[in-house]
């Protein structure tokens, strides 16, 4: 027996007839050709959304899935109301106004075809989640949020290697 698989499916979010290719698979979906009923673009604008009205929820899913991929020791205990009283508006570690990069900038990288790790391009005053240790988990008391130029200049450097870099970096101020 022959199957006929259509070139077009309809989207039912957006209501348009598009090419079957712009549609994720979904294997349970067998009464669309395990293809999703919302397009790809019906899909990234959903999250946005969700993203933005939800960005607390939005980093624990993040930080899930990078526990789960970069083999993160001893854990993961996180969740909203533990995050809620972290999520302030200066960063603690450089002093700057933050804010969730969830809105406008989000999938910045895509159309402007820039490679970039996730979805969000992040900006500097962007608030991002961080481990206060790099060799423990995602665990109550092992994070905070921070600007992500802090996060990024944290980087995984130890006590010592900041503290020589301020050394150095204040000696370089000096002539």
């Amino acid at each position: 027996m022959c199957i006929d698989i259509p070139t077009h499916l309809p989207c039912i979010s957006c209501g348009k007839m598009l090419p079957i290719d712009q549609f994720h698979n979904k294997a349970s979906n067998k009464g669309r050709y395990q293809k999703q009923s919302s397009c790809i673009s019906c899909c990234k604008e959903a999250l946005r959304k969700w993203r933005v009205e939800n960005p607390l929820r939005s980093t624990l899913q993040t930080a899930r899935i990078a526990f789960k991929t970069r083999n993160v020791p001893e854990g993961f205990d996180l969740d909203v109301d533990y995050l809620k009283p972290l999520d302030v508006d200066i960063c603690p570690i450089l002093g700057i106004p933050m804010q969730w990069n969830t809105g406008a900038n989000y999938g910045k990288a895509e159309t402007e075809g820039v490679k970039a790790r996730g979805t969000l391009w992040q900006q500097a005053n962007s608030k991002s989640l961080d481990r206060i240790h790099c060799t423990k988990g995602y665990l109550k008391g092992n994070v905070l949020i921070v600007s992500w130029r802090a996060n990024k200049l944290k980087g995984d450097a130890t006590l010592e290697e900041m503290v020589k870099m301020g050394e150095w970096a204040k000696q370089q101020l000096l002539y």
